[in-house]
């Protein structure tokens, strides 16, 4: 993987050194090489994270011309817990394929990603493929954000049960399921005297924005 290092202009905090091993002395005078970082960018196909709502944001930021790429999420375009897992976080993911990284660092982080992806298992169809083939997939497939505009603020602990979660972006709770899962929402809706739900096509460019 391509790693660097960033002077941030301050000193770093000593919660950002306890959970990186990172020093002032370390991260003086470094920079990304935005020149590097831009052309792997520009050739990929699809650009993968294990919490993509999170790295998104900031690369965004940087890279504001790529903000037309294709994500997917290895976190929660993977059925890890239909798999039998127990956390869809990335390190104990790891030791459960018998894998191990320094967490909490860029390069590491990356490599052990390239690793977990690499594990196969059987599909839903009884094919053997590879978790990244399979993430792929999922992350083509289009689906529908469900947004509870108009819904109560005294309807949020039975939407987040649901899985309704709080878009501050949008100022909504709101979920991503699969387009044959829409009736069964809209049903819900309606069983819970709330108003009808606003949905949205939503595609691997924007789902994680």
């Amino acid at each position: 993987p391509w790693s660097w290092l960033q002077d941030p202009g301050e000193p770093l905090s000593a919660e950002t050194t306890l959970i990186t091993g990172l020093t002032d002395a370390a991260v003086a005078g470094q920079a990304i090489d935005d020149g590097i970082a831009a052309s792997l960018l520009d050739r990929a196909d699809w650009v993968v994270a294990h919490h993509a709502v999170f790295d998104i944001q900031w690369l965004d930021q940087r890279y504001p011309q790529f903000r037309d790429k294709p994500w997917a999420c290895s976190m929660a375009e993977l059925p890890w817990r239909d798999w039998g897992y127990e956390t869809r976080s990335l390190q104990p993911l790891l030791w459960q394929h018998g894998l191990f990284s320094n967490a909490h660092r860029a390069g590491d982080d990356v490599w052990a990603l390239f690793n977990l992806l690499s594990q196969e298992r059987e599909d839903d169809v009884g094919e053997t493929r590879s978790y990244l083939s399979q993430l792929i997939r999922n992350a083509i497939a289009p689906s529908i954000r469900v947004a509870a505009v108009g819904s109560p603020f005294a309807a949020k602990d039975m939407l987040r049960e649901r899985g309704y979660r709080w878009d501050r972006l949008h100022n909504v709770w709101a979920k991503l399921v699969e387009i044959s899962a829409v009736s069964r929402e809209q049903a819900w809706f309606r069983a819970e005297a709330l108003p009808e739900p606003r949905l949205s096509n939503v595609d691997a460019v924007a789902r994680h924005r």
